[in-house]
């Protein structure tokens, strides 16, 4: 069984390098459109078969169907830490860690970094353009502590070869391109039109 466990921050902290473009109310509204987007791309892929949302705000899962609420734990990666023992108390084999924040992801995104699984003990792992963590599928979901934030897709990679692990590596137009800055907003909008207004 594989599982995706899907974290966000707390709305109004969400998105805060964006201040600039959008006020509060706007980057939740984001945040909140890009967490349903991506559930419902996740619900589309036959091969997982549980979906939790690690979020301090229990009512942002409300109107998410089939959709099982974890609880923030101080921050992302002592959340996604506790995610994998829930993923591996439900007996998940895998469980793909997948940030809201990718607004270019497509469902074919999704199923190329499942389809790299080659090895349990292993790791898939897709990288943003800044050298983050697009996405990674852990096999366990406890053979790696998580370790996002700057640097992240060299942190998990050097984590990984030091136990040993299988890697595989997946580049991706829809895991490279998350969104951060006001810069990754304009680049946005020049790929897809007024992304604000496409972004429900």
């Amino acid at each position: 069984m594989i599982v995706a466990v899907v974290p966000v921050k707390r709305l109004s902290d969400a998105k805060s390098r964006l201040a600039t473009l959008l006020s509060s109310e706007e980057r939740a509204t984001l945040v909140t459109g890009l967490l349903r987007r991506t559930v419902a791309l996740l619900k589309t892929v036959d091969a997982i078969e549980r979906i939790g949302v690690a979020t301090e705000e229990r009512e942002l899962i409300d109107s998410l169907n089939l959709v099982e609420w974890l609880p923030d734990m101080g921050g992302l990666n002592p959340s996604l830490a506790h995610a994998a023992a829930w993923a591996t108390r439900v007996g998940a084999q895998s469980m793909l860690v997948l940030p809201c924040d990718l607004p270019l992801l497509q469902r074919s995104d999704i199923c190329a970094l499942l389809d790299s699984r080659q090895a349990n003990p292993g790791v898939s792992i897709a990288p943003t353009q800044d050298g983050g963590t697009g996405a990674i599928l852990l096999s366990p979901p406890q053979v790696l502590e998580p370790a996002f934030g700057p640097d992240s897709f060299r942190r998990h990679i050097e984590e990984a070869h030091g136990k040993d692990l299988a890697v595989r590596t997946v580049i991706r137009r829809g895991f490279s391109h998350d969104l951060d800055t006001s810069e990754d907003l304009k680049y946005l909008d020049a790929q897809v039109g007024d992304f604000r207004c496409v972004t429900p």
